[in-house]
Order: C-alpha cells, then sequence, then structure tokens
C-alpha cells in the first residue's frame, strides 16, 4: 500500500484524503491547529458556534457536485443541513438604492432578472445562456475528466468585458458581480465563466449547515480514519524532504518524521516553497509562484443579537453602498439560535494585511483596533437591520487571525487571485517540477468547498489516477 502525506486538514486536504484512502493509499494528514479543519472550522465563542469559511453551501441537492462528494464519503446522513431559498430568497443584494432578492432555482433567477430588468432583454439572454452552459459543464463534474481541463466551451474573458459586450446597465450588471464576493476577485478582472460557474452553483441548491462548520470538519475527519486514514494534529510541518529530485517526505516541528514517495501539500503554494531544500525548484518555477497575486483578507464580526430584538433572517443580505467598490462589500447574516433565544450575527468584509501587518504581535494596540472595527461593524448592521439594543460582541477575527490559523500569506482569504491577468501563472498548481510533490487547497483552482473539493479531486487523479477517482465518484 502506497504511502501518501497530505499537509494541511482544510477541505482540500481531507477532501483529497478520503478520494486517496479510498483509492487504496495509505494517508497520514498533518495538521499544525490542534483541531482540524482549516479555515472550514468554525469556532466557539459564548456558547456559539462561529462560522469562519462557511457561511452557507451550493450544489448539495441530489446528484449536484457537491453532493456527489458528500455521497462518495458516506458522510451526507452525518451533516445536519438545512435548505435556503424554500420561501424567501437565498440572498438579498441592497447596492446603493437598488435591491434584488437571489431566489433558488436557475429559471426562477432568469425570472427574477426579466422583473427586475424588464428592458434588458437581449443582455438577459446572453446572460443565461451563458449561465446554463456553465452549469451544464459542472453539474455532473465530468469536465475534470477531460483531457483539456480549461472548459473550452466557456468564455475567458473578464465579467466587465461580458457586461459590456451585452450592454448591460449599471444596476444589471452590479447584481450579477455581486456574486464575485463569494471568492474575493475583482469583477472586473474575474473571469466570466468562473463569476457563472460560481452563481450557478448556489442558484442550483444552497444551504446551511445547521451543526456548524466544526461538525463538518470533524465528520471529514472520523470519516477518514474509518478509511484507515491518520491524523496528526498540533505538529506543524518546518520541511519538505526532496533527493534526486523526488519528495521523500516531511519533518515535523517536533522532530517527527514522515517518509513517503507522495506529498500533497494543500497550504498556499508560496508557504510550501519555503518548506523545500535549496536547489529543489528552478528559479523560474519559484519566481512564478512567489510572484502570484493573492486576494485580499478579511475582518468578521460576531455578535449575539436577544431574539426580542431581531427574530433573525432566513436569507443571507450582500450589502454594496456606492460607489460600486467591490472592496465595500459587507456580508451579513443574522441566524436564528432558538433554543438560544437569540441570534448569531455575522458581519463580514474585505481587509487589508497593510492595515493591520503592524499588529502582527498583537498586544493592547491590536485589541484596541479589532474594537474599532467592531463597532464599525455593528453601526454598519444596525444601518442595514434597524437598532440592535441588547446586542453583544463575541469576537472579531482579523487578516491577522487567518495568517496565524492557516499560514496564508498576508492573511489571504482565498489564495491565489484566479483573475483574467494570472489565468496561465495560475495554471495548474497541481502539480510541481519534484517528482511526487503535489498541491491541492483552495489556491490550486477555485475557493470554497466546492471548488476546493474540485481541485482536491483533480490532484487525487493525478496521483491515483482518473478511473479510481471517477468510480468514487460516480462518474461514468
Amino acid at each position: 500500500m502506497s504511502e501518501v502525506v497530505i499537509i494541511g486538514s482544510g477541505a482540500g486536504g481531507l477532501t483529497c484524503g478520503l478520494l486517496l484512502a479510498s483509492s487504496g493509499y495509505s494517508v497520514t494528514v498533518i495538521e499544525k491547529n490542534r483541531k482540524p479543519g482549516g479555515m472550514m472550522r468554525s469556532y466557539r465563542r459564548g456558547g456559539f458556534d462561529c462560522p469562519v469559511g462557511i457561511h452557507y453551501l451550493g450544489a448539495l441537492d441530489e446528484g449536484q457536485p457537491l453532493r456527489r462528494f458528500f455521497d462518495a464519503f458516506d458522510i451526507t446522513r452525518r451533516i445536519p443541513l438545512e435548505r435556503m431559498g424554500v420561501s424567501d430568497p437565498i440572498d438579498r443584494y441592497r447596492i446603493g438604492e437598488h435591491t434584488f432578492d437571489l431566489p433558488s432555482g436557475i429559471d426562477r433567477f432568469e425570472r427574477a432578472l426579466a422583473d427586475a430588468f424588464p428592458s434588458e432583454e437581449s443582455a438577459r439572454a446572453g446572460i443565461m445562456a451563458d449561465l446554463r452552459c456553465a452549469w451544464a459543464h459542472m453539474e455532473n463534474l465530468g469536465f475534470l475528466f477531460d483531457t483539456d481541463r480549461d472548459l473550452p466551451p466557456l468564455k475567458s474573458h473578464s465579467v466587465a468585458e461580458e457586461f459590456a459586450s451585452l450592454r448591460c446597465s449599471s444596476n444589471l450588471a452590479h447584481t450579477l458581480a455581486t456574486s464575485t464576493a463569494w471568492f474575493g476577485v475583482p469583477w472586473k478582472s474575474c473571469p466570466v465563466s468562473f463569476l457563472y460557474m460560481t452563481l450557478a452553483s448556489y442558484l442550483s441548491s444552497s444551504w446551511r449547515l445547521t451543526a456548524g462548520g466544526a461538525h463538518l470538519a470533524d465528520v471529514l475527519s472520523e470519516r477518514l480514519q474509518e478509511l484507515g486514514g491518520k491524523l496528526v494534529c498540533g505538529d506543524p510541518v518546518v520541511s519538505i524532504g526532496v533527493d534526486g529530485g523526488a519528495v521523500t517526505g516531511v519533518r515535523c516541528e517536533s522532530g517527527r518524521e514522515l517518509r513517503a514517495p507522495v506529498v500533497v501539500s494543500t497550504v498556499h503554494p508560496q508557504r510550501m516553497l519555503d518548506w523545500l531544500p535549496g536547489g529543489a525548484v528552478k528559479p523560474s518555477y519559484s519566481n512564478r509562484i512567489r510572484r502570484l497575486e493573492n486576494t485580499g483578507s478579511a475582518v468578521c464580526l460576531q455578535a449575539l443579537v436577544p431574539a426580542g430584538t431581531h427574530a433573525g433572517l432566513p436569507y443571507n443580505i450582500m450589502h454594496w453602498p456606492a460607489p460600486f467598490d467591490e472592496r465595500g462589500i459587507r456580508f451579513l447574516q443574522l441566524h436564528p439560535e432558538p433554543a438560544r433565544d437569540s441570534s448569531l450575527l455575522t458581519v463580514l468584509k474585505y481587509a487589508w494585511w497593510s492595515d493591520w501587518e503592524r499588529f502582527g504581535a498583537r498586544g493592547p494596540q491590536y485589541t484596541e483596533a479589532k474594537d474599532r472595527m467592531a463597532e464599525e461593524l455593528v453601526a454598519e448592521a444596525e444601518a442595514v437591520l434597524g437598532a440592535l439594543p441588547g446586542l453583544r460582541i463575541l469576537d472579531l477575527y482579523t487578516p491577522v487571525s487567518i495568517s496565524d490559523w492557516v499560514g496564508s500569506p498576508q492573511g489571504s482569504a482565498y489564495g491565489v487571485m484566479r483573475s483574467v491577468g494570472q489565468r496561465f501563472q495560475a495554471a495548474l498548481l497541481n502539480r510541481t517540477p519534484v517528482k511526487g510533490l503535489f498541491c491541492a487547497g483552495q489556491s490550486v483552482l477555485a475557493p470554497g468547498i466546492l471548488g476546493t473539493a474540485l481541485g482536491a479531486a483533480q490532484t487525487a487523479m493525478f496521483v491515483a489516477g482518473s478511473e479510481p477517482v471517477a468510480r468514487i465518484l460516480g462518474i461514468p
């Protein structure tokens, strides 16, 4: 049985580990933190489960892409889910003075666009044709097994170019561009196929985790161990061994050494380079990886709102004040917690390392900056939701938190920027010049649980071949 070591136990590491363990490999996952899950894992404050990287999930209905992974791992029944968009929207977009309710279902979305933008029939027709094309190519996961993984039938130019060619009004363009907040790419440089594939996945079906991200991380970890995989937590990797151009294993902070002919790193590729010995890769490869632009980071407020103040919302709010700069988008979620007679308020917005790097050592100034930011986000939430008397702040995480937790350069929330300008530089990040060394994680294909799972499946195919991975996922 061939040995595989996987560095990192986030969605990419656990998905790749499950696929390889199911393919007959002996898998060991190494996690630097005390508990598995990476940014997928929620955390507890005041007895409440605070989300980090998972606020809701798409494409989880029967036969849909993410559901195929969950069913293949035999974990669907272990994950309590709440479907969104049944009688309310999935998201409510507030764009300046314009409001748009994102419904569940591609056909319902088409009708909603027609109601909101009745005079833009030609633009709507072009949008819907491309949206349906994107969904058709990803719905059954068959595109993962195409020899050309660049999805040639889909367009590769930017969202801005697409909307200009369709002569979209400003409100229509910004309504659609709001979806780029899910993956951190500025809409003017975002590949339009990326936007449509992501939007289609949430329109197909959207779900909330009722037991939180920590539960999902634990279920995935438990399933890996049931399949014979090993999980080592609290022992960071400090180096990757290379001999004669081939990987030999890893060494951990404790001095633990794990030898293996295959190593999969799910941390950011720029961090992985730091663990390689000198001369392991050519300067041209190292320079290409080092020069990749990453997405921005985030700050996120978690607060408790008494049920008597606000009963909570069954949908999320994307608030985009004018001027239309995507860095100004705020994501608000007010999740009802009936058993606790309260609601959990989450307010998330983009943030930049340059505003927080001076607090890398933490300390009183960092705490003061967090308190100021929390007050700012509370005020912004009240501007959208109304007064929230009795609100109690539970926590606020920052780019420093993200950098510390998952080792993402400059606290990048979504890893490598999947922009039009970096299309070729960021291609095929799954493979490295070192024999037996591969990458997975949100940087290799796309962020989010589904995007990360798809990238992990590609990596698993590089290791085990297409046939076993296709069989596990039920792809003819």
